[in-house]
């Protein structure tokens, strides 16, 4: 049906059976009790949902468009609804919100599944732009979201002027240490509680609104460094766990030789890093074997407490990969067939582990005092007697090592370490240096990682002394009498060996060593022909390795202290804008009236002048002036001739009293206007 518009002069009755014109017409007959008023209809058409929506999401112009493509139209504003309480209408508002809220969830999942992209990353320029695009959707809808909060209070009761200037500032965050903010919050409108909520809201969206850019294009763009798990592989070998990891060698034991890890390694290297987390510093070496060839080498983990002010109490720890392991790794046919510098193949089986602590510098033969493995001290039973048979020796004493063959015997009290007494000789007398050697099997993970020029085999740092746990460890005893056991704690570097440093050597190169011969254990070849699954026989206790290999490249799931920030920043987000949307598609309250600094600048042409404010025209910057309290409401003008109501929207200050004359009410739930 084709619309004309009325010519302002033209009057018509409104119909009974309009319920707004019954409504009106109620209202009227009670204080005029006359027949029904007649009533100015709007030159249009009420702007419809449609139209609306598309104001709300900004695509005025192709409904502008279609308009000027039909010449009955008319140009002229529609009547709008100010308020709307509609579900329908509220969830197609919605859209704002659910579109980068949808993103910003898909981020946060992102994280917490970890997901890796691949071993490299070529979008990072794409993922630039559309963290951008983002950032804009969820600046838009905290703009809405806070502009719905001023005005809903403008329309329900009265804001301070300086409060309903946020509406038109935002997203600029200098609103936050401007008058109009610090006007509002001293304004007596407000109550406390008001003020509280008003102070509070405001500067959460209005700091969202700088932060979340930033958050979303931390998140959005994959961190290098990622783990991906690319397979798994199950190996059987035809031994028990017991035999390949013994925890028990007496003197006929001819697998444990401690006089021959010297003459297997071809090459050393010096290794050191520093666990800033434990305070502890890793030195160590990289070993070349003769055993492996140039296609293998192993680092040797040497732990201590990094305290330079207590040296001599310092213990050392030290763990290497057993042959055993690196020959499994080696063997596993994936790592020639998917050689990369970015995989890392990893199994979790047992290795050495072997801490040392030494008591130097004792004279006192009375006297002798060892470490337990809790690092508390001891005297050694029988110490004259051990004092004596650890310096009988002294005479056979190498020229080129200033100490002499060392004395071994079980740790008392039923432990299972080792105690080592070792002497040297000062022009005053004997110095004896004890030292308690506790040796493990470790649970733990060994590594492989490729380089250009080799592999690299190595276990996990091992841990302080303080969280060693039994659950990971398997206590080893060894039987004193072995004879190459003599040959532990000689140091061929004969500055390594001076006197008066003595003790700094012998605690890591003793746990290097022990360490090291352990290692060999299981190394012949028939240990290390695997079994496939198929192969396994019910009846022999098989040992397993399972080997994962992890490639390293970009992903999610970072957990520095900016992707924590950014983390924060964007689940605040999802929590305000679920909050908002879950409240105005429950209640159906929605509006997008007064979206623009413009709009608020027509309804104001509209509305009366108080008379009171001085010289506006030009500008505000009276306090006074921000803390008036300022509503929105109907102004009802009657004609007196033709009792014709002509409803408009006013913006009207609090204490107005020219206002008190005047006929103002508040505005109707999807009236339009």
């Amino acid at each position: 049906m084709h619309h004309k518009a009325a010519p302002d002069h033209e009057l018509s009755e409104i119909p009974n059976q309009s319920l707004s014109a019954r409504l009106l017409d109620t209202e009227t007959a009670l204080d005029t009790e006359t027949a029904p008023l007649k009533r100015a209809p709007p030159l249009e058409k009420p702007n419809s949902v449609r139209q609306d929506f598309l104001k709300h999401i900004g695509l005025q112009i192709s409904d502008s468009i279609v308009n000027n493509l039909f010449a009955w139209r008319s140009p002229r504003e529609h009547a709008k609804v100010a308020a709307y309480a509609k579900r329908s209408v509220a969830a197609s508002n919605s859209v704002l919100h659910v579109i980068p809220l949808s993103a910003a969830i898909i981020l946060l999942v992102l994280f917490w599944m970890r997901y890796w992209t691949g071993a490299t990353s070529d979008n990072a320029t794409s993922l630039q732009f559309a963290a951008k695009a983002h950032e804009l959707l969820m600046q838009a809808s905290l703009v809405d979201i806070l502009v719905y909060i001023i005005r809903a209070q403008a329309l329900k009761d009265y804001v301070p002027l300086g409060a309903l200037s946020g509406a038109a500032k935002a997203p600029q965050l200098s609103y936050l240490w401007s008058l109009d903010f610090v006007s509002a919050l001293s304004s007596p409108t407000f109550t406390t509680r008001r003020k509280v909520m008003f102070a509070v809201s405001i500067s959460t969206l209005f700091l969202m609104t700088a932060v979340v850019g930033p958050s979303s294009a931390v998140l959005m763009i994959p961190r290098p460094g990622m783990l991906y798990s690319n397979g798994t592989t199950v190996r059987y070998l035809n031994a028990s766990q017991g035999d390949l990891f013994p925890t028990s060698f007496d003197t006929n034991t001819t697998a444990l030789n401690f006089t021959q890890q010297h003459k297997n390694v071809a090459l050393t290297i010096p290794y050191k890093s520093y666990d800033g987390a434990m305070d502890r510093s890793i030195n160590g070496e990289i070993w070349r074997d003769v055993t492996l060839g140039d296609s293998a080498m192993r680092i040797v983990s040497i732990s201590s407490p990094s305290e330079p002010w207590r040296e001599p109490d310092r213990y050392s720890i030290a763990t290497i990969p057993t042959l055993l392991s690196v020959k499994q790794m080696g063997r596993y046919h994936h790592v020639n067939d998917d050689f990369q510098l970015d995989t890392r193949w990893t199994m979790k089986t047992f290795q050495p582990f072997v801490l040392t602590d030494c008591i130097a510098g004792q004279t006192d033969s009375a006297d002798l005092r060892y470490l337990k493995e809790d690092g508390s001290q001891s005297t050694l039973p029988d110490s004259k007697d051990v004092y004596n048979r650890a310096t009988r020796d002294r005479n056979r004493a190498h020229s080129a090592i200033p100490s002499w063959p060392s004395y071994w015997l079980s740790s008392p009290h039923g432990s299972h370490s080792l105690v080592g007494v070792f002497g040297n000789q000062t022009e005053e007398a004997a110095v004896i240096t004890v030292c308690t050697i506790s040796p493990y099997w470790w649970l733990t993970w060994t590594s492989l990682s490729p380089t250009e020029v080799t592999y690299i085999f190595k276990t996990d740092d091992p841990p302080d002394r303080s969280a060693m746990t039994g659950e990971s460890l398997q206590a080893i005893t060894i039987d004193p009498g072995i004879e190459s056991l003599q040959w532990l704690g000689v140091v061929e570097d004969p500055a390594a060996g001076a006197n008066d440093s003595w003790y700094e050597f012998t605690k890591p190169s003793l746990a290097k060593e022990v360490a090291a011969s352990l290692s060999s254990l299981g190394e012949p070849d028939w240990a290390v022909k695997g079994f496939d699954y198929m192969q396994r026989n019910g009846s022999v206790p098989l040992m397993n390795f399972t080997v994962h290999a992890t490639v390293t490249g970009y992903g999610y799931g970072s957990t520095d202290i900016s992707i924590r920030l950014s983390l924060a920043v964007i689940i605040a987000y999802c929590l305000i804008a679920v909050a908002y949307v879950i409240y105005t598609v429950v209640t159906g309250h929605t509006s997008i009236a007064w979206n623009s600094p413009m709009e608020i600048a027509i309804l104001a042409l509209q509305s009366k002048d108080p008379g009171d404010l001085g010289h506006i025209s030009v500008g505000l910057d009276s306090m006074e002036t921000f803390r008036r309290g300022v509503g929105i409401r109907v102004s009802a003008m009657t004609d007196p001739k033709t009792g014709t109501v002509d409803e408009k929207l006013e913006l009207v200050f609090q204490h107005d009293e020219a206002q008190k004359t005047r006929d103002l009410k508040k505005i109707v739930r999807g009236q339009a206007y």
